[in-house]
């Protein structure tokens, strides 16, 4: 069996403060392989369905709002994880009021690593019936 040392890793988050890992089981990373559709609930309602392609289950959406509102929205996963069974797909929905959060923008990703997946103004598709089920 192999040993190794896992010295204090440090994180960078959104607010660029510098925190400490205490151990590998809170190291989260960013999910990649995702397809997002953004939905129109109602006049006021969006909602993003993220179906995330990478085969594993779980995870946690995280948001970051910049100082131009703009939204970012990211899923993360703790590394060690478990996989889905074959021909199962992970999703996730997140949805606003546009009308009281006013966003410019929403992105997916991190402020330096992103893509826009609705700009104000942009008309959406009426979401499905079982967009939640």
């Amino acid at each position: 069996m192999e040993t190794f040392t896992i010295k204090v890793i440090y994180h960078r988050n959104c607010n660029n403060d510098y925190r400490p890992y205490s151990d590998i089981w809170n190291i989260l990373c960013l999910v990649y392989k995702i397809s997002i559709s953004a939905y129109s609930l109602t006049d006021e309602q969006i909602t993003f369905r993220l179906e995330l392609l990478d085969g594993y289950c779980g995870g946690t959406i995280k948001t970051y709002t910049d100082e131009n509102r703009n939204l970012y929205i990211s899923v993360l996963r703790t590394v060690i994880k478990e996989e889905l069974s074959d021909g199962e797909t992970e999703i996730m929905n997140y949805g606003f009021n546009h009308e009281k959060k006013d966003y410019i923008a929403v992105y997916y990703g991190t402020p330096n690593n992103c893509e826009l997946i609705w700009k104000k103004g942009d008309l959406l598709p009426t979401a499905p019936k079982d967009i939640f089920e």
